[in-house]
């Protein structure tokens, strides 16, 4: 038996070429008092069997951004009008992550929280693929002649 010699399936890169990718997630910091408040408008409070405790406190995710852009200079300025919009921020690490803080509104609640964004850059390339080919070739690997 001898192993079949085929020329491996190589995608051809798209003609966008590679594009810087961000993702800015946002988080704000809420009691549970607010959570209610946001799902279901105002908390009444105190009844008998009212074991909930209103006053902790969690970071819930509250938002998400994507885009993509070719040059580095335009990603970074992209992301520094996406965190404009919330006014004076700043920079610190929180476990092992680095946050940008703020004070912004949540959509369901009147006061301004302590919102924090995480932001993600990777650098990629989209690839013209064909679905045919890939599929004919790995079906062939690891298959033996007689």
């Amino acid at each position: 038996m001898r192993d079949i010699k085929l020329k491996v399936y190589e995608p051809k890169e798209s003609e966008h070429g590679y594009m810087y990718h961000v993702d800015v997630y946002f988080e704000a910091l809420l009691s549970n008092e607010q959570v209610i408040e946001i799902e279901n408008g105002p908390v009444f409070k105190g009844g008998p069997d009212d074991d909930t405790d209103y006053e902790r406190i969690a970071w819930r995710k509250c938002g998400r951004t994507s885009f993509a852009e070719k040059e580095w200079n335009n990603a970074v300025r992209h992301t520094r009008d996406i965190l404009k919009m919330s006014g004076k921020s700043f920079i610190a690490a929180s476990d092992d992550s680095e946050y940008v803080y703020f004070f912004d509104t949540v959509i369901g609640l009147k006061e301004e929280v302590l919102k924090r964004a995480h932001i993600y850059i990777t650098h990629q390339t989209s690839i013209c693929f064909d679905n045919k080919k890939f599929n004919k070739h790995i079906t062939q690997i690891g298959k033996t002649r007689s």
